[in-house]
């Protein structure tokens, strides 16, 4: 669940500035940004053991207070991967926050797949420490302006984190999926109900072939950089329900429990926060139908959404660096700091990009007042 394109190259005392951070020259503008790592305490893993994850604050130059936003990596990565990406923002006056997600990188504990009780509950934790710090612009006692963006693994973290609680401002997710047993086990056949477009297509629930090939590749790079060769740096228990449905071809009731927990799909209606799906063409790991059944799920409850598609994706094609970035800044930008989209309605639209042959000549996009199969129930502010 790492993203191959290139568009990213999402208690209170913890989050603290460390001696001799380092001051760097953003590439597009002369304001300093300056970066401070430290390390953060989470909650412990099932055995007790106690975990800090591995953090870095990008602060903009200037007295504040400032938006902020948490940017999080993609699987098999470490908050290094976010880097440029941070820096870009805070250069447009974000202050923003990278951080190893646990089992990776430099941070401690073990890897469960965005579980809401350890990955999301560390996202948590790092949204209470923005909301302690006198230089982020705050809603209200604890509840920082934040949003939260990132790629795959980042982005299924960035729509469960918007739906366990009221303080996330905005989300972009890209390159993610719905449901995650629904993505590694896909179903073609739908339910009998004929669809009132592409969005609307709901697979039925029983378990269909496992990509196989692309849950070894994943599972592999947590893996193969460890000690331990069987598990590496996953969960034990999450481990062996993995392994039981790669013996078997099929999702354990154990698997498939733990990839529910880590599904969006449970969180949709929850999100109050507007969301701007990006989701590539060039994608056999979580293909564009992932995106249109998220765009649905949130749309239902009326929280503004817009889907883009582009070029690339898991499977390479055009990663349109600069046009997702922008597409990023306005978003955070309008949400953020003005409470409105930056451009257009607020109702779901897709914006369409097509590359002739997966290289830097592409068709001018395309948009649509509405996706086909996404509704919701009234009027959106």
């Amino acid at each position: 669940m790492r993203r191959r394109t290139q568009w990213g190259a999402a208690t209170a005392a913890a989050l603290v500035l460390v001696a001799g951070a380092a001051t760097v020259a953003a590439v597009r503008s002369p304001a300093p940004v300056a970066e401070q790592a430290a390390r953060v305490p989470v909650g412990p893993e099932p055995d007790g053991t106690t975990v800090e994850i591995d953090t870095t604050v990008f602060r903009p130059d200037g007295a504040g207070p400032f938006p902020s936003v948490l940017l999080a990596h993609g699987f098999g990565g470490s908050k290094a991967d976010e880097a440029d990406d941070a820096r870009d923002l805070a250069q447009h006056g974000f202050l923003v926050v990278t951080w190893s997600a646990r089992g990776f990188g430099a941070s401690g504990g073990r890897i469960h797949l965005d579980s809401p009780d350890y990955e999301v509950r560390d996202a948590s934790a790092l949204v209470d420490l923005l909301g302690a710090r006198p230089d982020v612009q705050r809603d209200g006692p604890g509840d920082p302006r934040v949003g939260v963006v990132g790629a795959s693994y980042g982005g299924g973290l960035a729509l469960l984190l918007a739906g366990t609680g009221r303080r996330i401002d905005a989300v972009v997710p890209a390159i993610t999926w719905n449901g995650l047993g629904g993505a590694l086990f896909p179903q073609s056949a739908a339910s009998s109900a004929p669809p009132a477009g592409p969005a609307s297509v709901a697979p039925i629930p029983t378990p269909g072939v496992f990509k196989q090939g692309w849950a070894g590749q994943l599972f592999a790079s947590a893996v193969g950089t460890t000690a331990d060769p069987a598990c590496g740096r996953f969960d034990p228990a999450g481990c062996a329900a993995y392994q039981a449905s790669a013996t078997a071809g099929a999702p354990t009731p154990a698997l498939q429990a733990l990839m529910a927990a880590s599904s969006p799909a449970r969180v949709l209606a929850r999100i109050t926060a507007p969301t701007l799906l990006i989701q590539g063409e060039a994608d056999t790991l979580f293909p564009l139908r992932e995106a249109d059944a998220n765009a649905r799920g949130i749309a239902a409850a009326g929280t503004p959404v817009r889907l883009v598609w582009y070029g690339g994706g898991h499977d390479g094609g055009a990663p349109e660096t600069e046009r997702l970035r922008g597409l990023t800044r306005g978003w955070l930008d309008g949400w953020l700091r003005r409470g409105a989209p930056p451009t257009g309605p607020a109702s779901p639209a897709s914006v369409v990009t097509r590359a002739s042959d997966g290289g830097p000549d592409l068709v001018a996009p395309r948009s649509a007042p509405g996706l086909p199969g996404v509704t919701r129930p009234g009027p959106v502010p």
